[in-house]
């Protein structure tokens, strides 16, 4: 907690003779029930309507752990894989070529973003996410 004396401040203006000190304490929850962070957080206001200043924030960030990342990692492997198959037959098909086995993957980047694009809400304020796996997948090709 952080305590600031008003009249300790030489550039002080007199504005408000009543409100000497301010307080100022960060907070931080971690949680993984999401419902009762959000009903929390909804019920901010509360703390206004008695008089407690609060500073311009964003409200909770939500944030996927490591622990969480590793568990759908396989899947989101798995998947980037099927549709790199997927591209690979049609280069093939065009080509009048045969796809073969895979010569070289790489698993490449997992981003994290917010699910629906808003100025209003980032990845981390978003409860609900998109997540991009992206891989490169080199495969043989072989004539028909």
């Amino acid at each position: 907690m952080e305590i600031q004396d008003t009249l300790a401040q030489g550039y002080r203006n007199d504005v408000n003779k009543n409100a000497r000190f301010i307080l100022t304490q960060n907070v931080l929850v971690r949680s993984n029930d999401i419902e009762q962070v959000r009903k929390v957080s909804r019920e901010i206001g509360e703390l206004a309507r008695r008089g407690v200043v609060l500073n311009d924030t964003p409200g909770p960030n939500f944030i996927v752990t490591a622990q969480k990342l590793n568990e759908i990692k396989p899947g989101l492997i798995r998947q980037a894989t099927e549709r790199a198959k997927v591209a690979a037959d049609e280069f093939a098909q065009t080509s009048g070529s045969k796809v073969g086995g895979i010569r070289r993957a790489n698993q490449g980047v997992i981003v994290l973003l917010a699910r629906d694009e808003s100025p209003f809400e980032g990845e981390y304020q978003a409860v609900d996410k998109r997540i991009r796996a992206v891989t490169t997948v080199d495969y043989f090709l072989a004539k028909n």
